[in-house]
């Protein structure tokens, strides 16, 4: 490792050709070099009548990591499920889940966009029968049913029939 870090600390030395980072000079002119890493997001979002999944790419100034609690503007904290280095891409590829049962598609469209999430509209699905409970409000009904018998679509805890 130690032979590594001083390849790193080397000026001339651009690890860009080995591991697809974007190395760049310190603006205060030191030795170090600040990296980034060009990361794709997947983030598969089900929402009140499906699944949809939106894209998006950012650069890091660390890899990303299974179990990365990211902040977005949009979404709030959503955790990383999958990582992937894309040798060919020179980037990490990551996915995770995000439930939010009181929006419609149109609404997660609008709310995402200003974000900069960009849609993928021949991945949109519907879900299966009782998947997932916790896209639902209350998650009572669906689990038990598959729908609501009352035909509330928008239950909250307070508001459950059961």
């Amino acid at each position: 490792m130690f032979g590594l870090n001083r390849l790193l600390l080397n000026p001339e030395f651009n690890c860009a050709t080995w591991c697809g980072c974007r190395p760049r000079r310190n603006p205060g002119g030191g030795t170090e070099i600040n990296t980034e890493f060009l990361t794709e997001y997947s983030l598969h979002l089900h929402y009140a009548k499906g699944i949809a999944n939106f894209l998006r790419e950012e650069n890091l100034p660390f890899a990303p990591f299974i179990g990365l609690t990211l902040l977005d503007d949009a979404l709030g904290e959503f955790i990383l499920e999958h990582v992937a280095w894309y040798s060919e891409g020179r980037m990490f590829l990551c996915q995770a889940t995000v439930h939010r049962a009181d929006w419609s598609i149109t609404q997660a469209k609008r709310y995402l966009a200003k974000a900069g999430w960009v849609e993928e509209p021949e991945a949109r699905s519907k879900p299966l029968l009782g998947e997932p409970a916790k896209n639902i409000c209350c998650g009572h009904c669906r689990l038990k049913y598959g729908h609501c018998p009352r035909g509330i679509n928008n239950s909250t805890p307070e508001t459950c029939p059961r």
